[in-house]
């Protein structure tokens, strides 16, 4: 059985809302803190760091947002989650360093907030896809 596309696309928006909301709790949090240890260019840094996880975590959860779980055996599920972490990893990698290189922001408050927001977007994908797989995997009777 095919997957409906709009089940996919709002299975996508619904991870990318709960991404961009505990990354705009993360910013809420830290923006004082920033601009009195950083200055200006701090907060722009962090601004860029919440921009970088977010378009990493935007990528990595494609795969799982393709996946039909209520049809897949444990391990496939597995797979998928461990491809949608590594591909997260992956495009993290590759932006920070462009970014980083390109100089346009100061490197510290950006490599500190590159990690916070990953660690952040990370953390809430995660919580929302257990509840996903609580609810669409079938329970094995023993």
């Amino acid at each position: 059985m095919k997957r409906r596309p709009e089940l996919m696309a709002l299975r996508y928006l619904q991870l990318l809302g709960v991404g961009i909301a505990a990354l705009g709790v993360a910013a809420a949090m830290g923006y004082y803190p920033t601009l009195r240890l950083g200055g200006g260019e701090a907060v722009r840094a962090m601004f860029a760091g919440c921009g970088v996880a977010l378009i990493a975590g935007g990528v990595g959860i494609i795969p799982v947002c393709t996946a039909r779980f209520s049809e897949l055996d444990p391990a496939a599920v597995t797979n998928r989650v461990l491809l949608s972490t590594a591909l997260r990893m992956v495009v993290a990698l590759a932006i920070t360093l462009s970014v980083v290189l390109s100089g346009w922001f100061p490197k510290a408050p950006l490599l500190v907030w590159i990690a916070i927001a990953y660690v952040v977007t990370l953390l809430a994908d995660t919580v929302y896809l257990v509840g996903i797989l609580k609810v669409t995997q079938p329970r094995k009777k023993p």
